[in-house]
C-alpha cells in the first residue's frame, strides 16, 4: 500500500523506485525522499534539520539507502501484512483540533518491528516526491506550533511503545544533526549574518520548544495514560496550541533580502 500526501506530487519514477526494495521479503515497508517545492521561492534561512516542520525529509536522515525506524507518511509504501498483523494506525495520535499532532506511522512501524525484529523498513532516496510549501508556512507561529505539537506527538508515541524505541532516532538527531547544522551556521555569520543568525536561532528555539512540548505531554500522559487504540485524543485534548491573537498575526519569519510572509495556515503533514 503506497501513501502520498494530497499536497505533494511524485516524480515519474516514484512508484517504481519506492517498490524496488520490497523485492526483499524481509523489507516490510519503504520510505521515499520528500523535497520541498517552494511556491514563493526557496527559504534559504530555514534550517534543513527542521524540514520535518514542513513535512519534508530533513538533515539527519541517512544519506544513502538504509534501514530506518519508520518512513514519513507523506511518501511511503507498507506491506498489507503489516496492517493485517498489528492493525491500523492508532486513532488520536494525529491532528487534534488546532494541534497538528503526528506520529501515526512511527507508532505503527515500531509496533510491527517489535513483533518482527528480523524485518526492516528501508529508505529509498530515488523515490522522490515534491511537497508544496506555500509562503503561509514560513512564519514564526507555524514553526513553533509544529515544534510544540511534535513534542506532544513524541510523548504520545513513547508512552505507547516505550522511550527506547520511541526516541531512538531522535537521540541521534539531537546529538549529531542539530549541533552539526548549528556550527555550520555559526561559521557563516561573518559572511551571511542575517541568514545564518536566523537559521541558528530557529535551530535552538525549535529544539527547546519541541523538548518543552515533549515534557508537557509526558506529564499529562503520566496522569492519564493512553490505551491503544482510541483514546490519545482525550489525553492530549487539553494541550492544544493557543489560537493566534490579533497582536501575533504580524509576527513573521524573514531573512535578509527576503520579504515577509503572510499569516499561516496550520497543517499537520
Amino acid at each position: 500500500m503506497a501513501f502520498l500526501d494530497d499536497d505533494a506530487f511524485a516524480e515519474s519514477t516514484w512508484l517504481e523506485e519506492l517498490t524496488k526494495p520490497l523485492v526483499d521479503p524481509l523489507v516490510c515497508g519503504v520510505g521515499g525522499w520528500i523535497v520541498p517545492f517552494w511556491e514563493a521561492g526557496e527559504a534559504t534561512w530555514f534550517p534543513e534539520t527542521f524540514y520535518w516542520v514542513l513535512g519534508c525529509s530533513y538533515s539527519g536522515l541517512p544519506t544513502t539507502d538504509a534501514p530506518i525506524r519508520n518512513p514519513i507518511g507523506a511518501n511511503m509504501a507498507i506491506r498489507r501484512r503489516v496492517f493485517d498483523e498489528v492493525g491500523g494506525f492508532t486513532s488520536g495520535i494525529g491532528r487534534i483540533g488546532a494541534t497538528p499532532l503526528a506520529g501515526e506511522e512511527t507508532e505503527l512501524c515500531i509496533r510491527y518491528s517489535t513483533q518482527h525484529p528480523d524485518e526492516c523498513f528501508m529508505l529509498a532516496h530515488r523515490a522522490v516526491v515534491n511537497h508544496r510549501i506555500p509562503s503561509s508556512r514560513l512564519n514564526w507561529h507555524y514553526f513553533w506550533t509544529r515544534c510544540w505539537a511534535e513534542g506532544l506527538s513524541k510523548a504520545a508515541v513513547s508512552s505507547l511503545v516505550g522511550s527506547n524505541s520511541g526516541l531512538s532516532t531522535e537521540r541521534t538527531y539531537v546529538i549529531k544533526a542539530l549541533p552539526r547544522e548549528l556550527l555550520q551556521n555559526l561559521r557563516l555569520i561573518t559572511h551571511q549574518p542575517r541568514t545564518a543568525l536566523t537559521n541558528a536561532s530557529l535551530i535552538v528555539m525549535g529544539a527547546l520548544i519541541t523538548a518543552a512540548g515533549f515534557l508537557k505531554g509526558a506529564v499529562a500522559l503520566r496522569r492519564s495514560p493512553l490505551r491503544v487504540p482510541n483514546d490519545a485524543s482525550m489525553s492530549l485534548a487539553s494541550l492544544e496550541v493557543p489560537k493566534r491573537g490579533a497582536s501575533e498575526s504580524e509576527s513573521h519569519l524573514e531573512s535578509g533580502g527576503e520579504s515577509q510572509v503572510p499569516a499561516d495556515e496550520t497543517d499537520g503533514s
